[in-house]
């Protein structure tokens, strides 16, 4: 009978817990075809509810074929009855690769999150929720997800107001992008304790001059009442680690406060100490630039400003998520062999850490264009490196409980191989069978800053993500290295074929069998110069790898 009553309320708390969210879906697998408003009218019903959170999902999925090519703005916006809009999110996506291009983009399924739960006293109502697709290729299928938690309100929030929304030309000869930002008079409703602001800002368009704002970092200053409120670099510095890799085009090349693939910087300033005679006057100033009109650079901008009833509140930001290609945990065998080639230039660091971030094995001194080989035995690195309060003994088995981490760093954020670099030369990173020389994992060479890898160890069979093959490019040899994961797929005939990206002819098709086949070079030096894809498929799906053959 006790167990009885402990089985129904572990289910009552489960229920209770459930019943703590709600959501509402506007957009449902809506298709993003070319530039254009894609709007839904929406009921919230939240009337009557203690709503103390709000968050929305912007989901991704590809349509028949693939997704778009090509980086592309997101917008969405909540347009009000009266005419008014916002902001309430707003993305980049990513170049296309392997991962959502072929039979990849019928699962490809991905999520960006906002936190907008300051926005919630326009919810109210019936309002429209718009999808701004600026992309002039087929695109996506977007789903937007408002996802509410009930609780205590964690403020009360009187009234949100918008200041600047839209794009605004930037480094013209005969006007500044000041300009175009008038200062703007705000009225502060009675009782607030607190006002907040939300700023997005992005640069986009090139410049003969400079690439200018996309790739030109400049700064914003904000001024509440003629007072400096924040000066801000509008860039972002860290596309090389972007969790979507590896992207086709310039993917890993540092951008005006995005990068492909990843939501556009937001930043929250708190306006309160600014506040006098219950008034505020906003207004924007930018690094001077004269691009001579050569090109159409401009800055993307939305400012928002909430007025607040506590003056304890905070904003809680939603971190850019990890999900995309993020390696699951693989697990290897407590003894294997790690195969670093380094490229023309190398810069790299590897190492193997456990769970506390210990390091069992380093080496950051390496030589150009040469291939080293790394014996790691998890359970002599353990007993080597083990606390001398905790010694782990031979016979012990703890080290096979815990997670690791197989790391490698690039300083230029470039990878052991990218396309648009091909004078560093090409590199590869694989890990082996110790005892068979078996493949048993093998990472993309373009990964931008860093490779990260967690695996267990374990016995038996050795389990990895849904991946079975990866291509090495040789520029200076012309030749074409294919490895074949044979401990995933021992029994899987794979079918490879090369094409020519600008004929669409096929300039090899073979068929492998990773049983006997694991390790596999094909001479390409028979092909002329020109774009082509590589494409490998089996059961499990299929792989898609760019490269440029280029003779001159």
């Amino acid at each position: 009978m006790r167990k009885l009553l402990s089985v129904i309320a572990v289910l009552l708390l489960c229920l209770s817990a459930k019943a703590q969210t709600f959501s509402v879906l506007a957009h449902d697998k809506t298709h993003l075809i070319t530039r254009e408003e894609y709007s839904k009218k929406v009921l919230f019903p939240i009337k009557d509810k203690n709503i103390s959170n709000i968050r929305l999902d912007l989901h991704l999925a590809c349509p028949d074929g693939k997704c778009s090519d090509w980086d592309y703005s997101i917008n969405i916006l909540l347009r009000c009855a009266d005419g008014r809009q916002f902001q309430l999110g707003r993305m980049i996506t990513p170049y296309s690769g392997w991962y959502n291009q072929g039979e990849n983009a019928k699962t490809w399924d991905q999520v960006w999150s906002w936190n907008v739960t300051e926005y919630l006293p326009l919810l109210q109502d019936s309002v429209e929720i718009v999808l701004c697709y600026e992309g002039y290729q087929d695109g996506f299928l977007a789903s937007t997800d408002f996802v509410f938690s009930l609780g205590e309100k964690k403020a009360e929030v009187l009234a949100v107001e918008n200041v600047f929304l839209g794009y605004y030309p930037f480094g013209r000869e005969d006007s500044t992008i000041d300009q175009f930002l008038p200062e703007v008079e705000l009225s502060v409703p009675r009782g607030t304790k607190k006002v907040l602001a939300r700023m997005t800002v992005s640069g986009h368009g090139g410049d003969k001059n400079n690439a200018a704002a996309e790739f030109l970092e400049k700064s914003y200053h904000y001024f509440a009442n003629d007072r400096l409120v924040a000066s801000q670099s509008v860039w972002k510095d860290d596309c090389g680690c972007n969790p979507i890799q590896p992207q086709g085009g310039t993917w890993i090349y540092n951008r005006a406060a995005w990068c492909p693939g990843t939501k556009v910087d937001e930043h929250y300033y708190d306006l309160t100490p600014f506040v006098k005679d219950g008034k505020l006057y906003l207004k924007m100033a930018f690094d001077y630039y004269n691009g001579h009109n050569s090109g159409d650079a401009g800055y993307q901008i939305a400012n928002d400003v909430f007025f607040i009833k506590d003056k304890k509140y905070k904003h809680i930001d939603i971190e850019e998520s990890a999900f995309h290609l993020q390696r699951q945990p693989i697990t290897l065998p407590e003894s294997f062999v790690v195969a670093l080639k380094t490229n023309d230039d190398a810069r790299t660091k590897f190492f193997v850490a456990d769970s506390q971030g210990k390091k069992l094995y380093e080496q950051s001194q390496f030589e150009s264009n040469k291939e080293y080989f790394f014996p790691i035995n998890i359970a002599e690195s353990k007993q080597h490196f083990a606390d001398s309060q905790q010694p782990i003994t031979e016979n012990s088995e703890e080290y096979r409980d815990s997670k690791y981490l197989i790391r490698l760093e690039d300083s230029d954020c470039d990878g052991l191989s990218w396309w648009a670099n091909p004078d560093q030369g090409n590199g590869y990173l694989i890990i082996y069978d110790k005892d068979t020389n078996e493949v048993l994992y093998c990472f993309d060479s373009d990964f931008g800053c860093e490779i990260n890898q967690e695996f267990f160890v374990g016995e038996g069979k050795i389990e990895f993500p849904d991946n079975y093959a990866n291509f090495y490019y040789n520029d200076k040899e012309q030749s074409l290295r294919l490895l074949f994961f044979n401990a995933l797929a021992k029994e899987m005939p794979l079918q490879v074929k090369i094409i020519n990206r600008k004929t669409g002819e096929y300039a090899f098709d073979g068929t492998y069998f990773p049983k006997t086949a694991f390790d596999v070079s094909l001479d390409l030096s028979r092909l002329s110069s020109g774009y082509y894809l590589i494409r490998a498929e089996n059961e499990q799906g299929e792989k898609h790898f760019p490269f440029i053959i280029n003779k001159n």
